[in-house]
């Protein structure tokens, strides 16, 4: 008898393990949608990466001054053309750029540059030509020289520190700003920018502190714009009524287009629509043929959602100026967000021809290849723009998220921390980072990663949230339930929150206080299937299955097209040590999420755990068969043939389709395992040791590679890998025969 009970526990025990792991891989493929879904907003929010401030691509400087003047560079070396000479020219080209003939400026400019390369004002002018077509490159090329040049050259020092802000490099704009701040002339334009460079750090009250002091100096050219400018800092503080006040005392009967698209921008941030409205309405009728004007209110369209009419704005701005870069790519993601993907991908590919190494134009290629689900193709874009704009940290969170979702850890992690390293001022590096390492089972050091986001934003929901499942991890049920009602407490609007704070109830022991919570969210969200698993698995729990089962199955005859409540079907069936009807569930959730490769590699796990051989291959074919050119499914097949099956032979096509990838180190450690098996171990040493290069941490696959030098006769260095992850490996058959293979060398 009670050996029977001890089977019994046992079993139960093991049930609850199970249910436990079915939750988990629930939640992480949610929490691989969040990351998506935070990677696309991210992307939005910042105009992928710099692109949102375009004032200078259609105006030729913040203030027309002194450009005028020419630098006597005859008298530190000789040269052919007469300062006279340059002046007429400087003259003739800046009449082309006042009519808006870039194309023809620009032309002049480069043909003068190749007989005259030490004209500092040509290569400012060239800069401020390219950035009115939107090549941030060439013009930061062509500022940058004239600098060189000329180190007193502030108007080309502005633009320049513009570059850098709009870029995210914020130690670069900072010391072009403490350039123009010293002197007078410039000083109003050095404040800004340090304004501007404070709030892109989160210190409001300094920008606002920076701006109240440029406005104090300027002159009526600027003051609208600095106005406006200081105005919208007082909105976001919330002081509405000092907004007001500044932006009253303006003239709008005397304002340029500038002006009136600055006072439209202004109300809107303050909510007020119909305000922007208005003030779009006069930009619009008086400089109708305006490329700006046309530009910003198909801006102002496209966020209101009106796709069409802003497409038409667009158009009509691309008229004017047809080598505007930042045009074509606003009319591209019109078009994308339209759902005309091919009238949008003409418009890219033939930005790309044009500009082949343009910003904009990867940003677009990004775009497209994310939407279209070409998550490689969309990597190779960001990496690319890694290249040309390498000291922005944006794109590498970026790609860590990226790569995050695609399974490439190792990859994920690096990018991450390049972000960081590069001084990204938001806490994504530090939330991605203690994914990474939570996901490593390095628990510790990923909660110390949690806690530096939450030392900053208490309230921070993502780290709340995985600071409660390292706690949970880590044994600590009751320290887990506190952070769960925290980001409960910060987000109350988020009601499945409550879940997480049942189940800590559950692993804590209130296993009836759990059940209490879980049915009244059920109550409050009866079609919720996170409500409906999550009390599920904390019937499970307290050893209720039949309960749970018919909870479920009535849910399934409410909602018979929701996938994962019939993937959680299936997993309380096997619990049930029913596989039979646990593949009929399967197979439904699958047929209604068709694609979800994940998905079908934790039902294919299933199938390894519980069916026969035969059946499992035939499972892992026929997801083949409808993800022909996925490697992970490829290499589940793989390993399957190669370790379970012991027919490596079976798998050769697989692991040839598998060497076309260079990046996934799982990929290269089942391509070592089976060269190991074929017995070509210096093959097998080398894919390890690949596999290692991109994944240090990977304790399975050190541990293959201990067996591998064991087998070569290579004992002394087979010995220095193994004591590196002996400890460390779970235990199973891995770990036995290395134990084992140790054992041997010692006889």
């Amino acid at each position: 008898m009670k050996d029977t009970e001890e089977k019994q526990d046992d079993q139960a025990d093991n049930n609850i393990k199970d249910a436990e792991d079915n939750r988990a891989q629930f939640e992480k493929m949610q929490r691989r949608r969040q990351i998506f879904i935070v990677a696309l907003l991210i992307l939005g929010a910042v105009g992928l990466i710099f692109y949102e401030n375009v004032r200078d691509y259609f105006t030729t400087s913040r203030k027309q001054r002194s450009s005028d003047r020419i630098e006597n560079v005859a008298k530190i070396k000789m040269v052919r053309i007469s300062n006279a000479e340059r002046q007429a020219f400087l003259g003739k080209v800046k009449v082309l750029l006042d009519e808006g003939k870039v194309d023809d400026a620009l032309k002049l400019l480069v043909k003068h540059l190749g007989g005259d390369p030490e004209f500092a004002e040509a290569h400012y002018l060239t800069g401020t030509a390219y950035l009115r077509q939107g090549q941030i490159q060439s013009a930061y090329h062509h500022l940058r020289q004239a600098t060189k040049l000329r180190p007193d050259y502030y108007e080309a020092q502005e633009k320049l520190g513009e570059i850098y802000l709009l870029a995210g490099d914020y130690k670069a704009a900072r010391d072009i700003s403490s350039k123009l701040t010293k002197g007078a002339e410039y000083l109003q334009d050095g404040l800004l920018m340090e304004s501007e460079i404070a709030l892109a750090e989160g210190n409001l009250d300094m920008a606002m502190q920076k701006a109240n002091a440029a406005l104090a100096g300027a002159k009526q050219s600027t003051k609208v714009k600095t106005s406006a400018y200081l105005a919208a800092l007082y909105l976001r503080k919330g002081d509405k009524g000092k907004a007001d006040e500044i932006v009253k005392k303006l003239d709008p009967a005397a304002m340029d287009s500038e002006g009136l698209l600055s006072l439209a921008k202004f109300y809107l941030g303050a909510g007020n629509d119909a305000q922007a409205q208005s003030f779009f309405k006069q930009a619009l009728k008086r400089y109708p043929d305006s490329a700006e004007v046309n530009y910003n209110y198909g801006q102002y369209l496209f966020n209101k959602g009106q796709l069409k009419e802003a497409g038409g704005y667009y158009k009509k701005a691309m008229a004017v100026m047809p080598n505007v870069q930042i045009i074509a790519y606003r009319l591209s993601e019109c078009l994308l967000a339209a759902g005309q993907r091919n009238e949008a991908k003409a418009q890219i590919d033939a930005m790309t021809l044009k500009y082949p190494d343009s910003i904009l134009a990867l940003g677009l290629k990004f775009q497209y290849h994310l939407l279209a689900g070409e998550r490689r193709q969309a990597i190779d874009a960001l990496n690319r723009m890694t290249v040309l704009i390498p000291a922005a940290p944006r794109p590498y969170i970026v790609l860590a998220s990226l790569y995050w979702q695609d399974g490439m850890i190792p990859l994920a992690e690096k990018n991450a921390f390049k972000a960081m390293k590069l001084g990204e001022k938001t806490v994504l590096p530090h939330l991605m980072i203690g994914d990474i390492l939570f996901v490593k089972g390095q628990f510790q050091l990923s909660m110390a990663y949690y806690d530096r986001v939450l030392e900053v934003d208490a309230g921070n929901i993502v780290a709340l949230l995985q600071t409660g499942d390292l706690y949970l991890s880590m044994g600590q049920p009751k320290k887990a339930e506190e952070r769960y009602t925290k980001a409960f407490a910060a987000a109350p609007k988020i009601k499945s929150l409550q879940t997480k704070i049942a189940w800590a109830k559950a692993q804590g022991g209130d296993v009836e206080g759990a059940l209490a919570l879980n049915r009244q969210y059920m109550r409050e969200a009866p079609d919720d299937p996170q409500a409906i698993a999550a009390y599920a698995n904390t019937l499970i729990f307290a050893k209720r299955l039949d309960e749970a089962m018919d909870t479920v199955q009535k849910s399934i005859m409410k909602q018979p097209r929701e996938w994962s409540l019939r993937y959680l079907l299936g997993d309380l069936y096997i619990l049930k040590n029913d596989f039979r009807s646990a593949t009929a569930s399967y197979a439904s959730a699958l047929a209604l999420n068709v694609g979800d490769v994940n998905l079908a590699l934790n039902v294919g796990a299933r199938y390894e755990k519980n069916a026969l051989e035969t059946e499992t291959e035939r499972y892992y074919l026929e997801i083949r068969k409808k993800l022909p050119d996925n490697p992970l499914v490829a290499n589940q097949l793989a390993w399957f043939y190669i370790d379970r099956m012991g027919t490596p032979q079976k798998a050769k096509d697989l692991i040839e389709s598998l060497m076309k990838e260079k990046e996934r180190p799982e990929l290269k450690d089942t391509i070592g395992w089976y060269y190991f098996k074929l017995g070509d171990f210096l093959t097998a040493e080398n894919y390890f040791r690949e596999a290692l290069r991109l994944d240090p941490d990977h304790y399975e696959t050190r541990a293959r590679l201990a067996l591998t030098l064991f087998s070569l006769k290579r004992n002394q260095e087979a010995e220095a890998e193994e004591q590196k992850v002996i400890a460390l490996l779970a235990p199973g058959p891995l770990k036995n025969k290395l134990k084992e293979a140790v054992a041997a060398q010692k006889r």
